[in-house]
């Protein structure tokens, strides 16, 4: 049996610190499926300008960690989510230690630096060698590595990571826990428009700022700058949890960066090698996806037929006046499928199978 090291978060005042939504959802997924939970408390590092101090805290982090696994027996499979929430420059260390205790490591990835800078040249080389130094290092003391996908698998291939080692997730599960099919708006009544949901901010997503104006787009999140533009109309920002039911388009679209003519910048050429958690959030919303044809995920939402893919904005419009009405009952039926699977936690119940067996 897989023990799940839950990291609860705590800020200098002792205040818990929520997880995001795809850390909490595989934690509440595996504690459904009755798989050991092993809390473990941090506090988030405090930020020092003294560099003896600052390796100080990370060391404590460590010896913290250490000595909460130390309830783990030999051979005994343990689940962390990568990179820990509290990341500390003695990652390496840390599962080198457990991995003397012959204790199995299994790590979930979520984000690595290592990748999100890779493709892209506006980052200094310096920054680039120092999240590699630490991530990969740490990465090769874990037995099993589940990664988003194939293309993310061949990345950290070339960085040293044993192929062997490695099981792709296929995608992110998203829980929704009020889920009702009969509150959901019916497909027949989906608004015909694009929906786009997340970071709305110039600084995240600056193609939303230049979206074609022959496509009505649907926004939902926080931090947009309204332009008073005929073809967006904005809702406002919702719990991750309740948004689901308030979403209503023909297609979620999947895109990020600072061109409608591509996926550019750091942002947008991560979407390459990761899952984008918003593709979860549409399609076990019951929403179709547009997606970047460039990325990792597009495969999977075309060979699936989930909805289909475009190399820039401008496209959208052409492809959709190309989809019948029976053609899109279709695309929501292979939807509906998917959907059950993500609100159920089936993807990382799946792969942890494989590791089991």
């Amino acid at each position: 049996m897989i023990t799940c090291i839950n990291e609860i978060v705590m800020d200098e005042n002792n205040n818990f610190t929520a997880l995001g939504k795809a850390r909490a959802d595989i934690q509440t997924t595996l504690d459904k499926a009755n798989y050991n939970i092993l809390d473990l408390n941090v506090h988030r590092l405090k930020s020092e300008k003294n560099i003896l101090k600052k390796l100080s805290n990370h060391y404590n982090m460590s010896k913290e960690w250490i000595k909460k696994c130390s309830v783990l027996s030999e051979n005994q499979f343990a689940l962390v989510q990568f990179p820990p929430i509290v990341n500390y420059f003695f990652l390496k260390h840390t599962f080198k230690v457990l991995k003397r205790k012959k204790i199995k490591l299994v790590a979930v990835i979520h984000d690595l630096e290592t990748m999100r800078y890779a493709l892209v040249d506006d980052i200094p080389t310096r920054m680039k060698l120092m999240y590699q130094m630490q991530e990969i290092p740490a990465l090769k003391q874990f037995d099993f590595i589940i990664v988003h996908n194939e293309k993310m698998k061949s990345f950290l291939k070339t960085k040293g990571i044993d192929e062997s080692k490695m099981i792709s997730l296929g995608i992110f599960d998203y829980l929704i826990p009020s889920f009702d099919e009969n509150k959901t708006i019916p497909v027949e009544d989906h608004k015909n428009s694009v929906i786009i949901a997340g970071n709305l901010s110039r600084e995240k997503s600056e193609y939303i700022y230049h979206l074609p104006t022959d496509v009505k787009f649907e926004l939902y999140g926080m931090h947009y700058e309204d332009e008073g533009l005929d073809n967006i109309f904005y809702h406002g920002a919702f719990p991750a949890d309740e948004l689901p039911l308030k979403l209503n388009g023909k297609f979620g679209l999947v895109w990020d960066g600072y061109s409608a003519d591509g996926c550019q910048g750091t942002f947008g050429q991560y979407l390459k090698l990761n899952n984008p958690h918003k593709t979860s959030l549409y399609l076990a919303s019951g929403i179709p996806v547009i997606i970047w044809k460039e990325a990792a995920l597009a495969s999977f939402i075309v060979e699936n037929n989930l909805g289909f893919a475009v190399d820039k904005l401008s496209e959208i419009n052409e492809k959709l006046s190309q989809i019948s009405d029976e053609q899109y009952k279709i695309m929501a039926n292979n939807v509906k499928g998917i959907s059950a699977k993500l609100r159920n936690g089936e993807y990382i119940k799946t792969a942890l199978k494989c590791i089991e067996r």
